[in-house]
């Protein structure tokens, strides 16, 4: 947010976050490429390609449980 409000030359206007909408956590697979993960683990890389919605990274969480985050977060605004 801070690089748009800079970008829109608003770089000191204030805003809120909320927990539940932070982006998807691939845990232990952050900040690494899918051919770094292929070569580390490509049975798991395998296992995430045939459901990726439903595929949890180690310690991290799957496209299921982000849409379960923002849904619940969501209800609560209306």
């Amino acid at each position: 947010m801070r690089i748009i409000l800079e970008n829109a030359g608003r770089p000191d206007q204030p805003f809120v976050t909320h927990d539940p909408l932070k982006e998807v956590c691939f845990g232990a697979w952050e900040a690494r490429t899918l051919k770094e993960l292929r070569e580390a683990d490509p049975e798991a890389v395998a296992t995430r390609k045939r459901d990726k919605w439903n595929y949890v990274p180690p310690e991290g969480e799957s496209y299921a449980m982000l849409a379960e985050r923002f849904g619940e977060w969501f209800k609560t605004r209306q």
